[in-house]
């Protein structure tokens, strides 16, 4: 009977493995279609192997701009900035250029999750050493934090030069998180403006869109 459901535990293992891996699939050649598509733009895409480490506390986010031109930031800086959020729409603030019933959406395997933004405050984010990045032109990231008083004082993740075509951040963060809430980090900041400080080909008011990732602590 054991030996059963081992057997029968591997092989929903295995199924849900290859529905990632199709999904992964399908994702990358709709990313290279677009980009053919509209390459005047940049596209920041949050890549699947961004975590939350519930035991060390560390956030990994990997940001991959997959567009055909570097992103234009706002100041020579892409700013990353972290929000409170619900799947209950009634629960939903306008928060700067982000009005009442903003969906913010995240494609996974089988359906769309829709996000809506509850709440803002000082998550103490923090930018470890062990952050890097992988450059197909020789630039050289810098990270940092900023405090922004921008629609809420808080502080907000940077990185300069605005990422390259092709080029990844690999982010290792630290933040002040609650158990039983949700929390949201943009790849661009769509409190700046609807469509944040670059121009996508897949923006964060898109439905689905690549900007997000989620953490549930």
């Amino acid at each position: 009977m054991a030996e059963m459901k081992n057997m029968e535990n591997n092989i929903k293992m295995a199924l849900h493995q290859l529905e990632n891996n199709m999904f992964e699939m399908q994702q990358n050649l709709q990313d290279q279609i677009n980009a053919l598509n509209q390459p005047d733009k940049a596209d920041f895409k949050v890549l699947s192997s961004s975590n939350y480490n519930a035991e060390t506390g560390v956030i990994s986010l990997d940001i991959k701009n997959i567009g055909k031109v570097q992103a234009t930031g706002y100041e020579s800086l892409d700013y990353k900035r972290m929000v409170e959020v619900t799947p209950n729409a009634e629960e939903s603030v306008e928060l700067g250029a982000a009005p009442v019933g903003t969906k913010l959406t995240v494609r996974k395997p089988g359906k769309i999750e829709v996000w809506y933004i509850k709440g803002h405050s000082e998550f103490n984010l923090e930018v470890l050493e062990s952050s890097t990045f992988h450059s197909n032109h020789g630039a050289e990231y810098v990270f940092g934090t900023e405090y922004s008083d921008w629609a809420v004082g808080t502080t907000i993740v940077t990185s300069t030069p605005p990422l390259h075509s092709n080029d990844t951040l690999h982010l290792k963060l630290k933040a002040t998180l609650e158990a039983g809430r949700h929390y949201l980090l943009m790849a661009d900041d769509l409190l700046f403006g609807p469509r944040g400080d670059t121009l996508e080909i897949v923006d964060g008011i898109d439905i689905p869109s690549n900007n997000f990732f989620v953490i549930s602590p």
